[in-house]
């Protein structure tokens, strides 16, 4: 409705341009006088001939039937484009950036049952996540690994990585996020059986991928790249290594590289 009525006031305004302005506008000049007095504006339009008013009526009727077209959305999308909705973030000081075995730290471990078998591992899970910063849902976006330094996995990638409490498999290679929500992700995860060498393992959401790689006291540099429906992507660049903070043993942390 109101597109139809920028388009008729538009071409009306435009044929009166192109047609010719008739030479007794002392009514109109009154009219718009008063009008702009009203809004604070003192003009004497008088001062204006016949060519002029012509083309107003021209242009302005042109910029008005422009402003009822599909082009101006167009043409705004174009100039001021619409800022980044998704945010990749870890907060290294917010525990729900990781997840570790009960008393890690006093070096306690979680028993755990496999078959008949009872192990004892020690393990502590790196995270990172996804924001949605618009007021609009965001569809099917995907999460994957696509490059790490040194090159343990490089000929595995890209890998999709692991929902945080996507515990059905198969698990799920995409996921929706309501606006101004946000999803976890599992990135990395320090594994120690309390006898053999730790280990590392990339949480990969594909299965039959075998991710896991001897730890050792090198720093990892890795790419993670994230997708969605009709948006541009985005990524990230991390570091994952051992580190001894705030008094505690070392263990695994991640921290972005700017």
């Amino acid at each position: 409705m109101v597109k139809r009525f920028f388009k008729v006031m538009g071409t009306v305004m435009s044929l009166i341009g192109l047609a010719g302005i008739p030479s007794n506008l002392t009514k109109w000049e009154i009219w718009i006088n008063k009008f702009l007095n009203k809004m604070g504006f003192v003009i004497d339009l008088s001062i204006l001939n016949q060519d002029v008013w012509r083309w107003i009526f021209v242009i302005g009727g042109f910029v008005i039937l422009f402003i009822g077209t599909d082009s101006a959305k167009r043409l705004k999308e174009l100039i001021w484009k619409p800022k980044a909705i998704m945010k990749i973030e870890h907060k290294e000081n917010e525990t729900g950036y990781y997840n570790e075995s009960q008393y890690f730290n006093k070096q306690v471990p979680t028993e755990k049952l496999f078959g008949n078998v009872k192990t004892i591992t020690f393990w502590r899970t790196c995270r990172i996540s996804v924001h949605n910063l618009s007021d609009k849902k965001i569809n099917n976006v995907e999460v994957k690994l696509v490059d790490i330094e040194p090159q343990e996995l490089r000929g595995r990638l890209p890998l999709h990585l692991h929902f945080t409490h996507d515990n059905n498999k198969p698990f799920k290679l995409s996921k929706d996020i309501n606006p101004s929500d946000s999803i976890f992700i599992d990135v990395v995860s320090w594994h120690w059986d309390g006898q053999n060498h730790p280990l590392y393992v990339i949480w990969s959401a594909e299965p039959n991928v075998a991710t896991d790689f001897l730890a050792d006291n090198r720093d990892y540099k890795i790419e993670i790249k994230v997708t969605a429906e009709n948006l541009p992507s985005i990524s990230k660049t991390f570091v994952f290594g051992l580190r001894k903070k705030d008094n505690t043993n070392e263990k695994i942390w991640i921290w972005p590289t700017d």
